[in-house]
């Protein structure tokens, strides 16, 4: 992959840029040999005649990727079991390569964006949700059921100093809150609720009023509590 970037333009730490000649004189023949090119172009043309591609009157390249790794099975000039098996890690190196850029541009793109952010919480909690209930995410763009995002969802907690030993305390604590605030919109407007802490809130102590006009209270504690409120220390 470094060879890529560095082929690409990209600069690398302790690479010069004299150096991508010597590859290219090392590996004459580096991206000459491979999968066939017929292939290729094969799998992108059933990507563009796909169900989802008609659809959306779009493709993308995770249908292409898609379509690349699915065809390998059923490729007569490709028997060897193992070769398919490089063939499938290199298309994940490039999944993941693809997904890291895209998610630095949409995070640059975001800083300013509201709506983009909404969407990328919408993202966030329908994965956490597919998570805590082990189902799995439709994917819109390849029309087909995956895993729960679970480099967004890490990407999110650390970003508020969630550990990856408390990961999953905090999603069913997500999704808890979630399910009261969901009640709390059923119920009725004359019932009282009592208050709910955000699982990701400083503190979850709660408070509740006592009268204003409590002959214990003393001067001095009146004068240093807010108007009309006052922590109850029963339920500390």
């Amino acid at each position: 992959m470094q060879n890529l970037e560095r082929y690409n333009g990209k600069a690398i730490p302790g690479f010069a840029e004299d150096s991508i000649k010597e590859l290219k004189e090392e590996a004459p023949l580096e991206g000459m040999a491979g999968i066939s090119p017929r292939y290729v172009q094969d799998k992108g043309s059933n990507a563009m005649v796909a169900r989802q591609a008609i659809e959306d009157k779009a493709i993308n390249p995770f249908m292409v990727l898609d379509e690349l790794e699915s065809g390998l099975t059923h490729y007569s000039l490709l028997t060897d079991e193992e070769t398919q098996k490089r063939f499938r890690e290199l298309l994940a190196v490039v999944k993941e390569e693809y997904e890291d850029i895209i998610k630095g541009e949409v995070r640059r793109a975001i800083s300013a964006d509201e709506d983009a952010i909404r969407r990328v919480c919408a993202n966030y909690i329908k994965s956490v949700r597919a998570y805590t209930q082990k189902e799995k995410v439709k994917n819109k763009y390849i029309g087909k059921d995956e895993e729960p995002d679970e480099r967004l969802m890490r990407a999110i907690e650390e970003k508020i100093d969630i550990p990856e030993s408390r990961k999953d305390d905090f999603r069913q604590e997500i999704m808890n809150y979630i399910g009261a605030l969901s009640l709390t919109a059923k119920s009725s407007s004359t019932t009282p609720t009592p208050a709910s802490t955000a699982p990701w809130s400083a503190s979850s102590s709660r408070t509740a009023a006592t009268p204003s006009n409590s002959k214990t209270s003393s001067p001095a504690s009146l004068t240093t509590k807010p108007r009309g409120r006052s922590t109850s220390s029963s339920n500390a």
